[in-house]
């Protein structure tokens, strides 16, 4: 599709990677959040299944928001486990099945993840277009 946004092909499909992989990185870490908010259990059931739950929520909205950016540059999305695949994880996935260790492995994932969509902020704030519309 041909769309006039100020960068070639080469710069989109450059910019749409990097998102490509922060997208996928945000489903592993989505997974990983919603599953400790569904399993917590202990003296702190409450606070942490609350804070889970904000986290989780705060992650699928970021989901979005990185897709329509994708889109915005004149790609397809990723989507569905066999596409995201194709974009290697940043951190290898851990699997962790004592729920007092789960903040202490989410906790440095979340910090990546946070870094990680700060660097890719400036194209996640700016303002979308509409990759349908032609001139």
């Amino acid at each position: 599709m041909d769309i006039d946004i100020g960068l070639s092909q080469e710069q989109r499909d450059t910019i749409a990677d990097g998102l490509g992989r922060l997208l996928a990185d945000t489903y592993v870490l989505y997974g990983k959040t919603h599953g400790f908010h569904w399993n917590v259990t202990g003296p702190m059931f409450n606070t942490l299944h609350l804070m889970f739950m904000e986290q989780y929520t705060e992650l699928w909205t970021a989901l979005d928001e990185i897709a329509e950016r994708i889109r915005a540059l004149g790609l397809m999305a990723p989507h569905g486990g066999s596409t995201l695949a194709g974009f290697p994880p940043s951190r290898k996935p851990s699997n962790i099945h004592r729920p007092w260790t789960w903040c202490a492995s989410w906790w440095p994932a979340m910090k990546r993840w946070h870094e990680q969509r700060a660097a890719c902020s400036p194209l996640l704030m700016r303002p979308m277009i509409n990759p349908v519309q032609t001139s």
